[in-house]
């Protein structure tokens, strides 16, 4: 059946209307002036309203009639056009929040998740077997005068009438001469520690009374800041004699939580060295093992205690009881006998190109010491040091 001539009049006058509305709509827009303030994101943010509206009116559909859409017809056929309530959009980040949104950190990990340990250095087996290698004489000053030595050569006396008083007495010397060897040379100690032995003072009952003090200082009046020593050491004796049975604590913590003057590198090699048997709870940096690994670059950090933390988060664990021990000696020989392992690098080293490159990182110039030893005249080495090392480093040594 055709329609009604009042239905394609109304169809004509809403397709009319909807035109002329869009071409309105255009020209409003277009002779609109367009705010810009760069000072407000809110502004641009509505500006940027503004030109989806533009661009949803451009593209708009013909409307045709519809029972969806007689609320539309009664607007459209008004004369006076009212904009109509703008509906509220569904919240769209612009492109500088989603921006943050990206760079926010992410959320934190849960804890069953474990982090990885980190690795060790890539040169580490490698350097590791090398200062290893250069160690096997065992001829630096810790090794004959540090704090292992010392107990081993004055456990045996005639004070120690059973096997468990001279374990007892060892590990009374190893802590004692750990206690004096904070900023004192091992050769310092070892006097020290001798004329402690010959005064017959190394028992816990003497060095905890006070008539002894006078007698305990004429013994380490050479050992840096030994008035504090002194102190820590009556105090400590004490604290041993009444709570520990005349000997020294099975665990470093329990020795930093009792003993005054007692902390982390001092704790932790008197539980390596007193307590063999038992796997150390951490490890012992001093300052020469602090220095050596900034040198040859296996860590970054700015005291001895933050080195002992990160060494602990990868070293293996088979490693913990002898590292101390073998790299001080490695840094005693670069500082104090640098002709010494010089030549054992040069010699007796089974890769002595690596050995004098590990020479140079830890800060020695290799030329210039084996140029010094050429031109002593009581020099018994071999005549071609100098002529060797050169050799070794050159491109194809």
């Amino acid at each position: 059946m055709p329609p009604s001539s009042s239905s394609c009049v109304l169809r004509i006058t809403r397709s009319q209307t909807a035109k002329s509305l869009v071409e309105k709509n255009k020209q409003v827009i277009s002779l609109a002036p367009r705010k810009r303030n760069s000072k407000s994101q809110d502004n641009e943010q509505e500006q940027e309203e503004e030109e989806e509206e533009e661009e949803e009116a451009t593209h708009a559909t013909p409307i045709t009639p519809s029972l969806k859409t007689t609320t539309k017809t009664s607007i459209i056929t008004t004369t006076v056009v009212t904009p109509s309530p703008k509906k509220p959009k569904r919240a769209t980040l612009s492109p500088k929040q989603t921006k943050v949104k990206q760079i926010l950190p992410p959320s934190p990990t849960s804890e069953t998740e474990k982090t990885p340990s980190p690795a060790p250095p890539k040169d580490f087996a490698a350097v590791y077997s090398l200062v290893t290698e250069l160690r096997k004489d065992r001829t630096a000053p810790c090794d004959s005068m540090g704090a292992e030595a010392l107990a081993l050569a004055y456990n045996n006396t005639q004070f120690s009438s059973s096997k468990a008083e001279q374990d007892q007495l060892y590990r009374l010397i190893v802590l004692i001469s750990l206690m004096l060897s904070s900023q004192t040379k091992d050769a310092v100690v070892a006097s020290a520690v001798q004329q402690l032995h010959q005064s017959n003072l190394l028992s816990w009952s003497k060095l905890a009374d006070a008539q002894y003090t006078d007698q305990i200082h004429h013994c380490i009046r050479s050992v840096g800041f030994h008035n504090n020593k002194i102190k820590y050491i009556q105090q400590s004796a004490q604290i041993l004699q009444t709570q520990f049975g005349n000997d020294i604590p099975g665990t470093a913590a329990e020795m930093m939580e009792h003993l005054p003057g007692v902390g982390p590198k001092m704790a932790y090699l008197c539980e390596a060295l007193a307590w063999p048997e038992k796997e150390p709870s951490g490890i012992g940096v001093d300052t020469h093992m602090h220095r050596l690994f900034q040198q040859i670059n296996w860590m970054r950090t700015k005291t001895p205690e933050h080195t002992r933390l990160e060494l602990q988060s990868w070293l293996p664990r088979e490693y913990w009881r002898d590292i101390n021990l073998l790299w001080v000696g490695f840094g005693q020989e670069v500082q104090q006998q640098a002709p010494k392992v010089l030549y054992k690098a040069v010699y007796q080293c089974s890769r002595p190109k690596k050995a004098l490159q590990l020479l140079q990182r830890c800060g020695m110039n290799v030329k210039q010491v084996a140029k010094q030893q050429m031109q002593k005249e009581d020099y018994d080495g071999n005549r071609d040091l100098l002529e060797r090392v050169e050799q070794l480093l050159s491109r194809n040594g």
